[in-house]
């Protein structure tokens, strides 16, 4: 196990999570690929796919963690496609909603079919029920960190 690097179990955790993020990201990126996106634009489809509600460019990068310039890119991309549309948002005059077509979801869904098949390869050498674990402990911190914002 790698040494304590930093001066509090937050900043452990933050650390950890970037970290795990990339690894991810670099073992999943063969999943876009081979349905003709970027890493970027799958993960913005993703988003408009699973989102609960249609969301906003800045929405959406907020949630992923990316710059709005870059949600913006992909959007723009995934639009020129025909994998997404915008629609007029009655919460604000500029800022447009996506939601997915019809082709946006069957691409979405044959990226997810190349992601489980990757899913799958990598339960080889990791523990599935450990994932399932530390997917519903990371559910619940988020909760309670999106709860804590008003401390800060």
């Amino acid at each position: 196990m790698s040494e304590r690097k930093y001066t509090n179990e937050m900043l452990e955790l933050t650390a950890a999570i970037v970290k795990i993020r990339g690894v991810l990201r670099e073992l999943y990126a063969p999943a876009s690929t081979s349905v003709g996106l970027t890493t970027v634009e799958a993960t913005v489809l993703g988003a408009v796919v699973h989102g609960r509600e249609a969301m906003t460019v800045s929405q959406i990068g907020r949630l992923l963690g990316h710059p709005r310039q870059a949600v913006q890119r992909a959007a723009l991309n995934l639009k020129e496609h025909g994998y997404i549309d915008f629609i007029h948002n009655p919460n604000h005059k500029r800022a447009a909603l996506m939601v997915v077509t019809d082709t946006g979801r069957e691409l979405n869904q044959a990226n997810q079919a190349e992601a489980n098949a990757i899913s799958e390869k990598l339960f080889e050498a990791v523990d599935k029920s450990r994932c399932q674990k530390i997917a519903a402990q990371l559910r619940a911190l988020t909760d309670e960190l999106v709860n804590a914002k008003n401390i800060i």
